[in-house]
C-alpha cells in the first residue's frame, strides 16, 4: 500500500478523532457525547448512550485504535475518560442483552482497554457487566439476531471468555446456545430466525437475518472446537442461498413492516386493492446491515474456517456487488449502510485471501476529499432534514475514522462489523450444550414442528430414529427429509400404535406444509389489522345479514385422538389451524363451534349459518332452537372478535 496514502488516511483519522474530543461533553466522571437518532416521523433526537453501535464505547474503541497507531497519549486519555464516564453511567442500569447495540459491547471495550494498559480495574468492570447479565427465559426472548439479539449476546460472551478465561461465563453461554437452536424456524431450505409480522418471511443479512446467525455459529464452532455448530452455519446460509435472486443478482430484503401511521395506511390500502405483490415481492438493498456487504463478510469468515468453496463463491459475488453499491453511495460514508460499510468485506477478503483486486483506493480518496472540502459527514440517519453529523461507530464519524485506519493497514486493525474470536479455546470445555453432536442439534430443530411425531417414533423404534438423525449432514431441507423418513416408518408400524403414529404425523406434516406455503407473514398481519379496523368501525358488532367469510389463513383438521392431552385419548376432535406471524396456531374445537365456523368456508350470513346449525342438530323444541340460534350468534361474534371470521367484500 502506498506510503503517502497511508500517511494521509491516518492524518484524516487523527483530524476526525480530534474533532470528536473537541465536541465531547465533560463532567467529573469523564467524557461523553450526545448521539443523534430519529423519531418515527424523522425528527432528530439527541441522547447519551453507551453501546458500540451509536454510543460512547464505539468512540472509545476508535480512540484506542488511534493510540495504537499513533502512540499519541491524548487518545488513550480520551478513551479512558470515555470509559470512566460509562462506568458511572452504568450504575443502577440493567444489562441490555445484546452485543453491538447493548451493554456487552461496553465490556468488550473495557477488555480492550485492559489489554492496552494492563489496568486490572477495567477487566473487573467488564466482568461485573457479564455477572450482572441475567440469561432470559425462552418466553422472554423477542430478538435472536446478531445486532440486537441473543446470537450477538452468545458471540460476545464467547469473545469475553476468550479474553478472560473465566469459566463461569460458560454457564451463561450454554442456555443462549440452546435458545438459539430451539428458536430456529425451517424454511423451504435451511433455517431462519426472528419470525415476526414485519417481514414477508425470515430475513437475510448479517444484522437481522440468517447470515448473522450463521456467523455466530461459525464462531461458536471454531472456538469450542465443535463441528456440529457448523451444521447451523450451513443451514443459515442455505436459507439465504435458496432466496437468492438470479435475476437481481442479490439476496432479497424481506422487510415489510408497519412502523408508523403512513405504513399502516399503505398496508391497509394495498390489502383493500388486493395488491398481493406488495406483500410478497421483496426489495433489494446493498449495505452492511441488509444485503451483499454484510452477507459477504459472513461468507469470507466461514470460508477462512471451513474452506467451503461455495462460501468463497458467495464472497466473490458479494464483493463485486458491494463495490458497485459503494460507488453509488454519494455522501454516505458510515459503517452501517454507507460506503465504508460496503467496503469492509473487501478488507476482510484481503486479510483472508491476500487479494488486492477489490481494494479500490478511489472510493476511499472520495471520502478524504469530502472531508477536506470542509463539509461534515452525514450520520447514518440519512432521512433527517436538515442532515445531522453523527459521532458513533456505526452511524457516525468514529466509524469513518476507524475505517480510514483499517484502509491504512487492514491487518493491523480489527473489524468491528463481523466480530470474531481469535483462536480455538485453549482448553477443552466440558459442557453438554457446547459439545452437542450433530444428531442432537437436528433433534432439537425437529422438535419444533414435529415434537409429537418424534416422541411417538422414539417410543416405537428409537434406534431407527437415531440412525436417521445421525445420517443428516448439511441436509438442504430438514423437514422434507424427516417427512420422507416418517412416510416409510409409518408403513412398518401396525395396529393402534401405527394408526396413532400415522395420524399425528399427518397432522404435524399438514401444519408444517401449511406454514411453508404462507406467502407473507406481513400479509397475515395486515389482514388482521384491516379486520380489526372494520370491527372497531362497526362498534365491535355485526348484523345477522352481514356477509361473513372464514379467514383465508384458517383451515380445519379432524383427528380420531385428542392430541392436546399428554397421553392422547381416543376421541374424534376438530382442530382449527391458522398461520400466524409468530407461529402456527392449533386449537381444538367443540363439534358445535366447528359446525358454525364450517358454514363460512364460503361467504355466508349469520342468519343462514344459524339455519344450517338448526338443521344439523334437528331441534324440534322451539325454545331449544331459539337458545341454539342465540348461542350461534354469540359464537359468530367471538369468531369475528378473534379474527377467525372476516367481513366479506
Amino acid at each position: 500500500m502506498d506510503a503517502l496514502k497511508v500517511q494521509e488516511r491516518v492524518a484524516i483519522a487523527r483530524e476526525i478523532a480530534d474533532k470528536l474530543i473537541a465536541d465531547a461533553n465533560r463532567n467529573q466522571h469523564g467524557l461523553y457525547w450526545d448521539f443523534v437518532s430519529q423519531t418515527t416521523d424523522l425528527q432528530p433526537v439527541w441522547a447519551q448512550s453507551e453501546n458500540m453501535y451509536s454510543g460512547s464505547s464505539g468512540v472509545a474503541w476508535f480512540f484506542l485504535e488511534m493510540y495504537a497507531r499513533t502512540g499519541d497519549n491524548k487518545y488513550m486519555a480520551a478513551a479512558e475518560d470515555a470509559c470512566s464516564w460509562m462506568v458511572e453511567y452504568r450504575k443502577g442500569r440493567d444489562v441490555t442483552p445484546a452485543f453491538i447495540t447493548g451493554t456487552l459491547s461496553v465490556a468488550w471495550t473495557f477488555l480492550r482497554l485492559t489489554e492496552m494498559t494492563g489496568a486490572v480495574k477495567w477487566r473487573e468492570h467488564a466482568l461485573k457487566i457479564v455477572k450482572d447479565f441475567e440469561v432470559p427465559k425462552l418466553e422472554e426472548i423477542s430478538i435472536d439476531d446478531l445486532l440486537n439479539g441473543i446470537s450477538g449476546t452468545a458471540l460476545a460472551l464467547t469473545m469475553i471468555h476468550e479474553k478472560t478465561g473465566e469459566d463461569w461465563i460458560l454457564a451463561k453461554i450454554e442456555p443462549m446456545v440452546e435458545l438459539l437452536i430451539r428458536r430456529a424456524w425451517m424454511g423451504k431450505k435451511g433455517l431462519y430466525w426472528d419470525r415476526n409480522e414485519k417481514e414477508i418471511k425470515g430475513l437475510c443479512g448479517i444484522t437481522h437475518g440468517a447470515a448473522g446467525m450463521g456467523h455466530a455459529f461459525t464462531e461458536l464452532g471454531y472456538y469450542f472446537k465443535n463441528p456440529a455448530f457448523f451444521e447451523l452455519t450451513h443451514q443459515a446460509f442455505a436459507y439465504e442461498t435458496d432466496l437468492f435472486s438470479e435475476e437481481e443478482g442479490a439476496w432479497p430484503d424481506m422487510r415489510k413492516g408497519i412502523f408508523n401511521e403512513k405504513d399502516l395506511e399503505e398496508h391497509v390500502s394495498m390489502l383493500e386493492q388486493d395488491n398481493l405483490a406488495f406483500f410478497t415481492e421483496p426489495k433489494y438493498m446493498d449495505a452492511w446491515c441488509h444485503g451483499s456487504p454484510g452477507i459477504g463478510l459472513t461468507r469470507i469468515r466461514a470460508y477462512e474456517i471451513l474452506k467451503d468453496p461455495e462460501y468463497l463463491a458467495h464472497y466473490r459475488h458479494a464483493a463485486k456487488r458491494s463495490l458497485k453499491a459503494a460507488e453509488n453511495k454519494g455522501r454516505s460514508f458510515t459503517l452501517c449502510h454507507g460506503m465504508f460499510g460496503d467496503l469492509e468485506m473487501l478488507l476482510e477478503g484481503y486479510r483472508v485471501l491476500g487479494e488486492e483486486r477489490f481494494l479500490d483506493d478511489a472510493l476511499v480518496d472520495r471520502a478524504i476529499s469530502f472531508w477536506k472540502s470542509g463539509k461534515p459527514f452525514v450520520s447514518g440517519f440519512m432521512a433527517l432534514n436538515p442532515p445531522q453529523e453523527g459521532k458513533g461507530m456505526f452511524m457516525g464519524n468514529a466509524g469513518i475514522g476507524y475505517s480510514l485506519l483499517r484502509w491504512s493497514d487492514p491487518n493491523a486493525t480489527e473489524t468491528v462489523l463481523a466480530p470474531r474470536v481469535q483462536a480455538p479455546c485453549k482448553k477443552d470445555v466440558h459442557s453438554p450444550m457446547l459439545n452437542l453432536d450433530r444428531a442432537a442439534i437436528y433433534r432439537m430443530l425437529l422438535e419444533k414442528p414435529f415434537a409429537r411425531s418424534l416422541k411417538r417414533m422414539d417410543a416405537i423404534a428409537p434406534d431407527r430414529v437415531s440412525s436417521f438423525l445421525n445420517g443428516l449432514q448439511k441436509c438442504p431441507n430438514i423437514g422434507e427429509a424427516f417427512m420422507t423418513f416418517m412416510d416409510e416408518a409409518c408403513k412398518s408400524v401396525e395396529g393402534e400404535q401405527g394408526e396413532m403414529l400415522q395420524e399425528i404425523f399427518q397432522l404435524e406434516s399438514d401444519l408444517f406444509k401449511m406454514d411453508q406455503a404462507c406467502p407473507s407473514l406481513a400479509l397475515v398481519n395486515s389482514r388482521q389489522i384491516s379486520h380489526g379496523q372494520v370491527w372497531a368501525a362497526r362498534g365491535e358488532t355485526s348484523n345477522p345479514t352481514d356477509l361473513l367469510v372464514l379467514d383465508p389463513d384458517v383451515d380445519f383438521k379432524e383427528t380420531q385422538w385428542d392430541w392436546t392431552q399428554e397421553e392422547p385419548v381416543r376421541e374424534d376432535t376438530h382442530i382449527l389451524v391458522k398461520v400466524m406471524p409468530e407461529k402456527v396456531l392449533e386449537t381444538s374445537l367443540s363439534d358445535f363451534t366447528f359446525e358454525i365456523l364450517n358454514c363460512f368456508r364460503e361467504p355466508c350470513t349469520s342468519n343462514n349459518a344459524a339455519d344450517r346449525i338448526l338443521s344439523i342438530f334437528e331441534l324440534e323444541d322451539p325454545s331449544e332452537a331459539e337458545q341454539v340460534k342465540q348461542l350461534t350468534f354469540q359464537q359468530i361474534q367471538e369468531a369475528l372478535k378473534s379474527g377467525m371470521l372476516l367481513f366479506a367484500k
